[in-house]
């Protein structure tokens, strides 16, 4: 019989679904930042956009590693 490890295995639905909240929370603070930025300079209205999608992929990478990293130390799961 395979023994399944529990606590394992809710570490990671529990990461992954606070990635999923953390990048939509991250998606809608960016999003009206931008919106903000935009307003108060309309001539940089598409000036740094791929600036602002790798921000948004190092910001989002981060939180997953933060996540990642106190679910372990939680639940004192070493991989």
């Amino acid at each position: 019989m395979i023994k399944i490890n529990h606590t394992r295995l809710f570490s990671h639905a529990l990461r992954t679904s606070l990635l999923f909240v953390a990048g939509f929370l991250l998606y809608e603070i960016l999003y009206n930042l931008e919106k903000k930025w935009n307003k108060a300079n309309p001539e940089n209205k598409t000036y740094n956009s791929h600036k602002r999608k790798l921000y948004k992929l190092i910001l989002l990478f981060i939180i997953d590693l933060i996540i990642l990293y106190g679910l372990v130390i939680f639940f004192k799961i070493h991989v």
